[in-house]
């Protein structure tokens, strides 16, 4: 079960993944020792299953796409089929109006537009929304 350190070291690995353990620990209030204990049991407790490199952030497009589909269709089967597309990054599923947010990295709009292309052709798929960032802080 994961506590007020684990979510701490989480949320500074997720803003930068190159932090050191020596400032997490700085900024959670524990031993560098424990930082470097803790990500090792998330590594192996699965709730971090990869460090990554995020090209395109600064550069390129990001974006996200609502999906809606259909809901005989199995979630799992519908992650595996999404990131099976080289520019997705990840998926969500989601509560609310739209089922899944898909976040997509692609050097131009034009190969964004070939993404979205690819997502609407799944037969299952029913509705998509896309949101291109602007900026990033």
């Amino acid at each position: 079960m994961m506590d007020q350190i684990d979510f701490g070291i989480i949320e500074l690995l997720d803003a930068n993944s190159r932090i050191s353990n020596t400032e997490i620990a700085r900024k959670v209030g524990v031993s560098e020792g424990t930082v470097r204990k803790r990500i090792e049991g998330l590594i192996d407790s699965g709730l971090i299953e990869k460090f990554t490199i995020e090209f395109g952030v600064k550069r390129g497009l990001k974006a996200f796409v609502l999906l809606k589909y259909l809901p005989q269709k199995n979630t799992k089967e519908i992650v595996e089929a999404i990131k099976a597309i080289p520019e997705v990054r990840s998926c969500f599923q989601t509560t609310g109006e739209w089922d899944m947010i898909v976040r997509v990295f692609t050097d131009s709009s034009k190969e964004f537009n070939n993404v979205v292309d690819k997502i609407r052709k799944f037969p299952w798929i029913i509705e998509t929304k896309s949101l291109v960032v602007l900026d990033i802080d």
